[in-house]
């Protein structure tokens, strides 16, 4: 990789492409799409719920992730869907994205209780993005070679 270009220029110039596609291409695949109603915060990550995601794909469309064939369009919408209807999915998603309530005296037992479960599935950023730039870095590594084949 070259030192002096960022990395979205690189892919760019491998695929003769402009680097604005790029850059739209990789916010799409990688850009956190599903945040909170009320604040920005992400709410939704494809790898800490893989379990729920494959779960609810072979329960409501009869679709395993794993060994049938599913492109990235038809898989965003298909999740989309799912985000939107009564799955356990959609459910984590919406308690991810639940403001705490102000603390009411009696309702000790539920404040607390939502408290743990924010807690148990709340996701963790930082890792999140060293991951995806690891990723970036392996689409590239791929393409590069590709094209180093076609040469």
């Amino acid at each position: 990789m070259h030192s002096d270009k960022p990395l979205v220029q690189d892919i760019a110039d491998i695929l003769e492409i402009p680097p604005s596609i790029v850059n739209q291409t990789l916010e799409y695949m990688f850009k956190p799409r599903f945040r909170g109603k009320t604040t920005n915060e992400v709410v939704f990550d494809y790898q800490i719920d893989f379990d729920l995601i494959y779960a609810c794909f072979k329960r409501y469309y009869g679709i395993d992730l794993i060994d049938d064939d599913l492109d990235w369009w038809k898989f965003t919408a298909m999740l989309e869907d799912l985000l939107h209807t009564d799955t356990s999915l959609a459910n984590r998603v919406e308690l991810r994205s639940r403001e705490m309530p102000k603390r009411v005296k009696g309702d000790a037992k539920y404040y607390n209780n939502l408290l743990e479960l924010k807690a148990k599935y709340r996701l963790y950023g930082n890792a999140k993005e060293q991951e995806t730039q690891k990723g970036l870095k392996g689409i590239f590594s791929f393409l590069r070679a590709k094209a180093k084949e076609v040469k």
